[in-house]
């Protein structure tokens, strides 16, 4: 077989696979194959294939039986082992064939027992070699030992290409044998096998072959079993492989007639012989002792020494002479090379098989023995068996050896000692023969300068440990008394061994500035070095990673840090000569940046009027850097802890921030998307839903269910929609209505922008229904779109009756005339409307919807004019005041409740004017009492609707103005007096008083309650009397004016008076009554004084009835909220029970319900005289109080939050 190269077991040569071609054929070798084996590992082991880990023999593992043909043979080594495990067997008696010698090359390998050693973990050699170099006695011996040579324990593996031969001896093969069918040779493989044949034969005396050769390659036989082994160098016995490797077992069961062996040739057979392929791992070769009468001496050598070893010394040795074969030798002659030796006893006349004979011999030992130390030799024994063949052996330490015989002189020897170098500063160890007296070591240099002992060197010590200070070669030298008293003159001297000088480690590379979290930095030392070791601040994974090398090979790493602060790396190694340095080089110290925290980042999708944007927040103070990846690169300076990159496309973005110094780590993806616009297809929107910065896109039929939000909106062509009533289209930018397209407002519905700048496009159709009307009504109109004539608004009305105001009269306007945005105009109902029975008129304005800011007519102090609402929607009223300040503040509206006058020029009450400002509003009366109804009984809300316009005057030259923060949705554009929920912006207790008679007057006025208003006249809160009515009029008054709507100051007080006044050209009983209170007002008791009868009457409970002769009473009723006249006494308790009293300069406030929460006391001007909150009780009295006699007002919350002021009168 070819050599093999041993390779761990991962690594293992790769065997060619194929049709084998042998010259023993096949079905002979199948059937030559052992099939089993039974071994005596841990008392007993069987296996039949390859076996895993923990079922693996490790030791000797002597084979105590195996399988072949179909029948268990033993060999002999221990049948009851067999016996007591329950194995049949067929009892044989087995030996290995003795092997002189075997050649030596450096492909060899020692195999052994992983455990022979005693450890699995680590290898060694037993026996050890007797010298530096195996012989070839030492190889052979591992294939006889073990019980009758039999161990798989041990063995060599690549045996060197060459021919062993095993004596025999003619006429000594066992005729009867030959042919039983029992196996006389067993041959074994226990490595990887090669893909060469090893061949077998049997050769006569002249070494011509008898019978057949047969070759075999072992890789074709299947394992039966694996063992754990270590490896060893043939060549200097070193270890040559991981311990505990694993190998497979492969054996062949030949029987003699194989090899062509019969009764005719069988007298010829004198040896048989093997020639290895080079590729052979054998444990043994064994022959059937039942069918080969062997021919074998085996000889012991032994060597024996009673004096110092000296020149002239002599050495006696004893020759054990034994008969290993099966038949008896004569002449048996002892010979030895050695020159002096003398052997006593030759020749020995002959020895029965198994009989043993002792000779002795002597030699003087020579000045050549006493350099060498020692004295190695081996004798040969040579013997005639009964076929006259010449039988002979060579001595050894066993009789299954060839080892030769050492005598070593008590000359002083190393048993161990350093290799050829070490380093300064490394512990080596030299030893020599243990239980000798009288040491002495002699050290090279002085000790603390040239070296220092570690231990030992004493005379008692047979060993010394000591480290080398100094570089250079080194000797040691030791003598000794040995166990006979003797002293060599000389002592011995150890190999010399070179102690290099220790390596400086530096560093090559390093960094040399501040660095930032994150940032790869390399560190670098000498290259050509071996085991470096490098120290890294902190623990690996928190405090810094490793991105490349580093390890006991590197000369270089490359690692980034995970924290801030000050950093240092050590290094060391072994230079070539193996020498590693007394301590590591530390580098420069870094200093490591913390980063900036990643951007937190917050998305703004692209809108119908934005690009995409991202808020950074969490940015570092002081100047920075942002760096924008993703969809699009931007590179931004700037600098505070926020900022907002805008104009972004849609895409993934990610961001870092750079302070200058460190830049961020990425911050996590940030997406915009499109959310500029989607698209209706008539079953669902393309992009969700529109809001108010997504425009919608209408391409399909579409219902409008709900109010619908959108950042602008287009109809497509083809397109109608019917914005139904209470229905509002929110649009914060454009509406573009295209063409061939309709979009039409139901009464009520309403279209609200919000962007001034807005331009719209395309034609809508706004919807507006005058309810209940006659022929003979006016209707006060404004256009909501452009252009609208104001035939098209009642185009069957008579052409004089579409009329506008000019500030003075009314004025006849050309029915053909296009409205004016923001003006009102008046139109009579349509010729074709009854003046008996009402009916509902449905307006429709068709244009472009009006938007943003538009400015209307300009109007002159102290006049009155007719203004429109110019939008699609419904008008807050109180924005629209407050805006145009230039306004006297009160909105007159036109309720067309009284039946008109039919009778010649028909005749319209200008009674029914409903009024409102920012107090509030009141209405122009109950039912009217024909049978038809009055068409707006309820009072103006402040919500102007669309396509509405009003009354109002200037305090002061001035242009009307609208815009968008003035328009409502539909909830707020019903119709023009429609009362819709609304929080108010401001504070407001507010109270409605009817004055009303059984014929049908009627007269509302208001007072009220409110935040930002004074007692002192003010056009936007106090709304002065048209005084138009008929037939009364019912105010109240304050600065020399008559108020249909009176606005005072807060904090209110109970203490308050309203003087009320009347007109009437009605003589007989009136009423006055509540119509309505909110606020404060809903739980305060209001009184009216009759100073005529002088009667105070509460109101809360009932009505006031009063009789009254025509004329002008300015000063006949005072509204009040007490019954009583302001004194140093008790007040009212209020419905919240609470009770004000001064007496002595003591305040005493009570609460019968609540608990008090706070309580402050101004003077007259509002400066805070006295604070106490967290009050927490009924009652407080206040005393001290540095205050003189003076009109003073307690202001008083309790806890439900209901607060009161009354006045007191301080003395």
């Amino acid at each position: 077989m070819p050599q093999k190269t041993f390779l761990s077991v991962r690594s293992l040569f790769l065997k060619n696979l194929g049709i084998l071609i042998f010259l023993l054929p096949f079905k002979m070798l199948s059937q030559n194959t052992i099939t089993r084996i039974h071994t005596d590992w841990k008392g007993y082991w069987t296996s039949n294939s390859t076996t895993g880990v923990g079922n693996r023999p490790d030791t000797a593992n002597n084979l105590l039986a195996f399988a072949w043909n179909g029948t268990t043979y033993s060999t002999g080594v221990n049948d009851n082992v067999l016996t007591t495990n329950a194995v049949t067997f067929n009892p044989q008696k087995f030996r290995a064939l003795k092997i002189q010698t075997l050649g030596l090359d450096t492909s060899m390998y020692y195999l052994q027992g992983s455990m022979i050693d005693g450890s699995a973990s680590t290898a060694k050699l037993v026996p050890a070699l007797a010298g530096s170099t195996s012989t070839g006695a030492e190889l052979s011996s591992r294939l006889t030992d073990g019980t009758s040579g039999l161990t798989l324990g041990t063995g060599i593996a690549n045996i060197k290409t060459g021919i062993s031969e095993f004596k025999i001896g003619t006429n000594n093969l066992n005729i009867p044998g030959i042919g039983d069918g029992i196996p006389d040779i067993i041959v074994t493989q226990v490595a990887e096998p090669g893909g060469q044949y090893d061949t077998f034969k049997f050769v006569n005396a002249a070494g011509a072959t008898v019978g057949t050769e047969i070759s075999i390659k072992f890789d074709a036989i299947t394992a039966i079993g694996t063992y754990s082994l270590d490896l060893f160098r043939a060549d200097n016995g070193t270890v040559a492989f991981t311990p505990a490797a694993t190998r497979d077992i492969r054996m062949l069961g030949i029987e003699t007639s194989s090899f062509g062996i019969n009764a005719t040739n069988a007298s010829q057979v004198d040896r048989f012989v093997v020639t290895f392929s080079g590729s052979s791992d054998c444990a043994f070769i064994a022959f059937n002792t039942n069918s080969l009468k062997i021919a074998e001496l085996g000889l012991v050598k032994k060597a024996s020494l009673a004096t110092c070893g000296k020149v002239g010394n002599t050495i006696n040795y004893t020759f054990e002479v034994t008969n290993t074969g099966e038949v008896p030798i004569t002449d048996i002659k002892i010979t030895d090379p050695m020159p002096g030796l003398v052997i006593s006893g030759n020749p020995i006349a002959s020895l029965a098989a198994g009989a043993k004979a002792t000779l002795t011999g002597t030699y003087t030992i020579t000045a050549a023995d006493v350099a060498a130390g020692k004295v190695v030799n081996s004798a040969k024994v040579t013997g005639t068996d009964p076929s006259l063949n010449i039988i002979e052996d060579i001595s050894g330490q066993t009789n299954t050896d060839n080892i030769a015989t050492t005598l070593l002189l008590p000359a002083p020897t190393f048993t161990a000692q350093p290799g050829a170098s070490t380093c300064i500063g490394t512990s080596v160890t030299y030893s020599t023969e243990t239980g000798m007296t009288n040491y002495v070591w002699g050290l090279q240099g002085t000790a603390g300068t040239n070296y220092t002992i570690v231990s030992g060197g004493g005379t008692g010590d047979s060993s010394v440990t000591l480290k080398y200070l100094t570089a250079g070669s080194k000797t040691v030298s030791v003598n000794y008394t040995n166990t006979n008293g003797c002293t060599v003159a000389t002592a011995t001297s150890s190999s010399a061994v070179t102690v290099n000088a220790l390596p400086t480690p530096t560093f090559t590379a390093q960094p040399t500035a501040p660095i930032c979290i994150g940032t790869t930095v390399t560190y670098t030392t000498q290259a050509g070095m071996s085991n470096y070791v490098w120290v890294f601040p902190g623990l690996a994974g928190t405090n810094y990673v490793i991105d490349n090398k580093g390890t006991n090979v590197d000369n270089t790493v490359t690692l980034h840090y995970l924290t801030a602060g000050t950093k240092i790396v050590t290094v060391n190694y072994s230079n070539s000569n193996g020498c590693t340095a007394a301590s590591a080089i530390s580098s420069f110290t870094t200093t490591v940046n913390p980063l900036p925290s990643a951007p937190s980042l917050v998305a703004s999708n692209i809108s119908c009027t934005t690009t995409g944007s991202v808020a950074l927040s969490n940015l570092p103070s002081g100047a920075w850097t942002i760096n924008q990846t993703g969809f699009a690169s931007n590179t931004i300076n700037g600098s505070g802890t926020t900022y907002t990159v805008s104009g972004l496309a849609a895409g993934t973005y990610r961001f870092t921030v750079s302070n200058g110094t460190c830049t961020s780590v990425v911050s996590s993806d940030v997406t915009i998307t499109d959310q500029s616009s989607t698209t209706w297809n008539g079953t669902a929107w393309s992009n969700l839903p529109p809001n108010a910065t997504k425009a919608a896109i209408i391409a399909g039929t579409f219902a409008v269910s709900s109010d619908l939000t959108a950042c602008s909106l287009t109809i497509n062509t083809g397109i109608n929609i019917v914005v139904p009533s209470d229905r509002t289209l929110y649009i914060i930018n454009g509406l573009n209505v295209s063409s061939g397209s309709t979009l039409t407002f139901e009464n009520h519905s309403s279209l609200v922008q919000v962007n001034n700048n807005a331009v719209n496009s395309g034609t809508i159709t706004y919807k507006r229904i005058a309810a209940q009307i006659r022929q003979a009504d006016y209707i006060y109109w404004s256009t909501p779109v452009t252009p609208q004539k104001l035939i098209d608004v009642s185009p069957y009305t008579l052409g004089d009756k579409f009329m506008g105001f000019n500030g003075n009269n009314w004025v006849i306007t050309n029915k053909n005339t296009i409205m004016t945005i923001g003006k009102g105009y008046i139109i009579r109902g349509p010729q074709t409307f009854s003046n008996t029975v009402k009916a509902d008129y449905e307006a429709s304005f068709k244009g472009v919807p009006n938007n943003g800011i538009i400015n209307g007519e300009t109007l002159a102090a102290g006049k009155y004019y007719l203004i429109g609402n110019p939008y699609p929607s419904a008008l807050d009223a109180d924005t629209f005041i407050t805006e145009n300040n230039f306004l006297e503040g009160t909105l007159y509206f036109w309720t067309h409740n009284t039946p008109v006058v039919l009778s010649g020029a028909y005749k319209y009450s200008s009674t029914d004017y409903a009024s409102y400002n920012l107090t509030g509003g009141v209405g122009t009366g109950l039912q009217a009492p024909s049978s038809n109804p009055s068409n707006n009984n309820s009072k103006p809300s402040g919500y102007i609707g669309a396509g509405q316009s009003f009354f109002a005057s200037a305090a002061t030259g001035g242009t009307i103005a609208f815009n968008n923060g003035m328009r409502l949705g539909a909830a707020d554009n019903t119709q023009f007096f429609k009362s819709a929920s609304k929080t108010a912006a401001v504070e407001k207790h507010r109270v409605w008083l009817n004055m009303t008679n059984t014929e049908g007057a009627f007269k509302q006025m208001l007072v009220g309650y409110v935040q930002g208003a004074t007692n002192e006249y003010e056009p936007r809160y106090d709304g002065v009397s048209f005084d138009a009515n008929t037939y009364i009029d019912f105010y109240s008054v304050a600065n020399n004016n008559n108020y249909v709507i009176q606005a005072r100051a807060l904090p209110f007080t109970d203490t308050d008076l309203v003087p009320l006044g009347y007109r009437t050209t009605i003589a007989g009983e009136f009423t006055i009554s509540i119509d309505q209170a909110d606020g404060n007002m809903k739980n305060q008791v209001i009184y009216l004084e009759d100073k005529t009868t002088g009667t105070i009457h509460n109101l809360t409970q009932s009505d006031y009835k009063f009789t009254t002769v025509k004329g002008t009473f300015a000063d006949r009723f005072v509204l009040r909220y007490t019954n009583k006249t302001l004194g140093t006494g008790d007040f009212e308790n209020i419905e919240n029970g609470l009770l004000v009293s001064v007496k002595d300069k003591t305040i005493k406030v009570l609460s019968s319900k609540e608990n008090i929460k706070e309580i402050s006391i101004y003077d007259v001007s509002g400066k805070l005289l006295y604070n106490k909150k967290k009050v927490g009780t009924t009652e407080l009295q206040i005393q001290n109080l540095q205050a003189a006699n003076q009109v003073l007002l307690v202001k008083v919350t309790l806890e439900n939050n209901f607060t009161a002021a009354k006045k007191i009168i301080f003395n």
